[in-house]
């Protein structure tokens, strides 16, 4: 994944959760969680 790839996809999810907190404050709280372990994962196991 390039760097380029990695700020949409951080872009997306940060959009996404903003969205998503004016509906639900718990279901935003899930998606950021969510989305940060898999960035982190897939920072882990790409080195």
């Amino acid at each position: 994944m390039t760097n380029r790839q990695e700020g949409s996809f951080a872009l997306a999810s940060a959009l996404f959760v903003l969205i998503s907190s004016m509906y639900d404050a718990r279901v935003s709280l899930v998606v950021a969680v969510i989305a940060l372990a898999a960035l982190g994962i897939y920072n882990f196991y790409k080195k």
